[in-house]
């Protein structure tokens, strides 16, 4: 258990490291919205990213309450939000893959190797 607490917070620091490593050569990237799904795991992820993106990239960040469909339909539709860090893709894979590959929306596990742009 010891091992595995210091390597959660190894990889933690090694984020903040590498964020405000990139900070300094940018201005503030603006506002962004997160989505704070209704499940602990998601809502730990979306606060976890609203620091990063504040302290380490000078963003304003809101989070915005938010469940998989609704989420969804709205990233679809109208773009908002911008983030929504654990969205339950198996729920909307087909609906997905068409705002994917329509451009509309990006999935961060294949913009991994910049092949999203």
């Amino acid at each position: 258990m010891n091992k595995i607490l210091k390597g959660a917070v190894i990889s933690i620091a090694s984020v903040f490291i590498a964020g405000s490593a990139f900070a300094g050569g940018h201005d503030s990237c603006g506002d962004i919205t997160i989505a704070e799904m209704d499940w602990a795991s998601a809502e730990f992820m979306a606060n976890v990213d609203k620091i990063i993106l504040e302290e380490g990239y000078g963003c304003n960040v809101e989070l915005v309450p938010g469940a998989t469909m609704t989420t969804f339909a709205s990233m679809d539709t109208k773009g908002v939000p911008d983030v929504a860090p654990e969205l339950w893709a198996n729920a909307v894979q087909t609906p997905l893959a068409k705002a994917e590959s329509e451009g509309r929306l990006f999935h961060a596990k294949r913009c991994a190797n910049y092949r999203c742009r």
